[in-house]
């Protein structure tokens, strides 16, 4: 199973990403947790998709190891993760 994390708690990361893969895909893929530098907007998707939430980005690298980072931020902050 790959282990995913989200960067950015954005309308994006919940309708194209987190919300999906928990629906179609939760035998494959585990979202594994959420940051976002706005913590209400992690929250929300955390509670909406059952997501673990994260209030410092590396250290949510750090302790979920993750295979990836789906990045959702804004487009301009992408190469920042």
């Amino acid at each position: 199973m790959k282990k995913y994390v989200l960067a950015g708690a954005s309308s994006r990361a919940l309708s194209m990403y987190a919300k999906p893969l928990k629906k179609d895909f939760n035998d494959l893929v585990s979202i594994a947790g959420v940051y976002d530098i706005n913590p209400t907007r992690s929250e929300f998707i955390g509670k909406e998709c059952d997501i673990p939430v994260y209030y410092n980005f590396n250290e949510m690298l750090k302790f979920v190891k993750p295979d990836a980072v789906i990045v959702t931020t804004v487009d301009a902050y992408h190469q920042s993760y």
